[in-house]
């Protein structure tokens, strides 16, 4: 399984980033794996279910350009709303996608794979907390914030550790956008700041969830809350309440990744940034 994750500006506006996703995901069908085929939002069969337990179980570079390789198609969407699993047309392979503000990250492989990625750009209401994390994980939130002596949050953690958060074990060449996602389309309105997230963790357990719910189809119509991480990893496999999938997380300052895959199937991360 091959996840890549690539940083954009975070003054995009969605649509643009949203595009750049797809343009990722089709020159890394092509270039790593010879693959040029329409992506479709038909149902796909389902990804194996999750079989709860009482406890949880522990469980490239990007490619030089992104521009001349082909199209990753249109084809419609029932009622016009794009389900949480996309499938290749005439291809066995499973593929996944996610952006968010500053960033984009797609996953390829041979088994089911559900991938997150989550900018701390928003603000957390008690009825957002509510709504996204079980009662354990409320209170592991509220401990990572406020115990004296504890690093506030995944980003902390890190940065003391690992400087270097994006390196992998080859160095990652630069890759060339499209003309059309470089040069911006239009002057970009001001926008009031917003008070950042980065200290909460928050939104580790959203990415990390989602993942999840994308993996097995469902999306968030399958409950964040049934989804329960019971401990927080700076990176790799975090634990859950599920023993057939494992979760891998990765952060960098205010972006979290998160990608389920079936227990034992490893990844490989590809990252790079604009």
């Amino acid at each position: 399984m091959r996840v890549y994750v690539h940083r954009v500006p975070q003054d995009w506006p969605r649509e643009r980033t949203r595009q750049c996703a797809h343009e990722l995901l089709k020159t890394a069908l092509l270039r790593d794996f010879g693959v040029q085929a329409p992506l479709c939002y038909a149902p796909p069969k389902p990804a194996p279910q999750c079989t709860p337990m009482l406890t949880p179980t522990s469980a490239t570079t990007l490619m030089p350009a992104f521009a001349g390789c082909g199209s990753v198609g249109q084809d419609a969407c029932p009622q016009g709303r794009i389900p949480p699993k996309p499938t290749l047309a005439g291809s066995d392979l499973q593929v996944n996608l996610s952006h968010t503000q500053g960033c984009v990250a797609c996953a390829i492989g041979r088994v089911a794979v559900g991938v997150d990625v989550q900018a701390a750009d928003r603000l957390i209401t008690d009825a957002l907390v509510a709504r996204v994390l079980a009662p354990s994980e409320a209170l592991l939130r509220t401990k990572m914030m406020r115990t004296p002596g504890m690093p506030q949050s995944l980003e902390t953690q890190q940065a003391s550790q690992s400087p270097k958060l994006w390196q992998i074990s080859e160095p990652p060449q630069a890759p060339q956008l499209p003309e059309a996602l470089r040069k911006p389309q239009a002057p970009q309105t001001p926008q009031s700041p917003k008070t950042p997230c980065t200290t909460d963790p928050f939104f580790a357990f959203w990415a990390l969830k989602e993942s999840v719910l994308k993996y097995t189809g469902q999306g968030l119509a399958g409950g964040m809350r049934r989804v329960v991480f019971e401990k927080l990893r700076q990176k790799g496999v975090v634990p859950c309440n599920h023993a057939d999938i494992d979760v891998y997380y990765r952060t960098n300052g205010p972006i979290h990744v998160a990608v389920c895959v079936p227990h034992g199937e490893p990844i490989k991360w590809c990252f790079s940034e604009e």
